[in-house]
């Protein structure tokens, strides 16, 4: 079976806090965007998501953090419509069975050295694939093929 969501793809290099460290709230932005949340037009989504957990005493490099304030943000713009569950030992089945129900997943793996969080939009039984948006660009063999950031 293949099931692919139609989400955005957003680089955290134009982010205005830590480009280099700011996967994490890039893709719940995606996700969250996807999903027909959008911020408040004052600059990136995913800075007002980052500054919002900075506002309230939330650690952004969090995962229980960020699934909490990720729920509330999401609870706030569309009740009863969307949850965030933190697994720390999620597999493919719980990301699969998250897709078909179409939404979006947020996936943290040992990609880079110090770690790597992306936004998980679809999946490829047949070529055994998961799709990501890779918010620091894309990967290759040999390293990423960043993108050059105008703006969104």
């Amino acid at each position: 079976m293949k099931r692919v969501l139609d989400g955005p793809l957003f680089s955290q290099l134009d982010n205005e806090h830590d480009p280099y460290g700011s996967c994490n709230v890039t893709s719940f932005a995606m996700c969250l965007h996807y999903l027909g949340m959008r911020g408040n037009g004052e600059g990136q989504f995913e800075d007002q998501l980052y500054w919002g957990m900075i506002d309230q005493g939330r650690d952004p490099g969090s995962p229980t953090d960020l699934s909490a304030y990720m729920g509330e943000v999401g609870a706030r713009m569309r009740p009863n419509k969307i949850h965030t569950v933190f697994h720390p030992n999620g597999d493919l089945e719980l990301i699969k069975r998250t897709i078909d129900e179409g939404t979006p997943c947020v996936m943290h793996g040992w990609f880079t050295q110090s770690g790597h969080i992306v936004a998980v939009l679809g999946y490829d039984d047949w070529n055994e694939q998961i799709l990501i948006h890779d918010p620091y660009g894309e990967w290759f063999a040999v390293g990423y093929d960043t993108p050059i950031v105008t703006g969104k």
